[in-house]
């Protein structure tokens, strides 16, 4: 079973069958029971995408006590989630939040495609504004329910990461043929090559991203 887990927290996505039985549950007012039916019927349609329309629950590891819950509203469109969150009262005001974002915003960024999370919160709602900004969040005007916030994935650059795979892949063909020298160009000018291809190809793909959500 998939889970994350931080310095205070372990994560835990809810499976369909146990969503299912989590919305029968009484709910604290009727927009999180709204939400918590629209997560249902997300992971209902889309099986194979469950992970982003379920709920997740928030734990403390210290003695397993659910604290909260955050998800994603459905799979990435033009690269871009939208993150949800809350955090019960009791528990507030202690960097919760703040920490399960942050993996959750790990996790989206591990996949393949996704370039953009965003977020809406209430005007007032200092509090999650703060968990916002610290995960590194900008303004990005104003969605249905309130100001848009926007954290677009950080650029990687993948020509070191080539470049020192072409150096190991050199001399090991060059240690084979008796010539390092050799071995050690050609490995660097393929990696070099290749990290360069597929920078660029991470940038133009940006680019259309940010073109097509505008």
């Amino acid at each position: 079973m998939i889970q994350l887990k931080t310095k205070r927290l372990r994560i835990v996505p809810l499976t369909t069958e146990q969503l299912g039985e989590y919305i029968k549950k009484p709910q604290a007012d009727e927009h999180m029971a709204q939400a918590l039916n629209e997560m249902y019927n997300g992971c209902v349609e889309h099986p194979k995408d469950w992970l982003w329309y379920t709920n997740w629950l928030i734990y403390l590891n210290s003695d397993n006590t659910p604290i909260g819950s955050l998800g994603f509203k459905g799979c990435p469109v033009n690269g871009a989630v939208e993150i949800g969150y809350g955090i019960d009262e009791p528990y507030q005001n202690q960097g919760y939040a703040t920490e399960a974002v942050k993996a959750m915003l790990a996790w989206a960024f591990g996949h393949q495609g996704v370039y953009f999370v965003t977020a809406e919160t209430e005007k007032d709602n200092a509090a999650s504004i703060q968990v916002l900004k610290k995960n590194g969040f900008a303004p990005a005007g104003e969605g249905k329910e309130g100001p848009l916030w926007e954290l677009e994935k950080p650029v990687t650059s993948c020509m070191a990461i080539y470049m020192c795979l072409g150096f190991s892949v050199g001399l090991s063909f060059g240690a084979a043929f008796k010539n390092i020298g050799v071995g050690f160009s050609i490995g660097m000018c393929i990696g070099l090559a290749l990290g360069a291809a597929i920078d660029a190809q991470d940038r133009a793909t940006r680019e259309r991203l940010k073109k097509e959500r505008q």
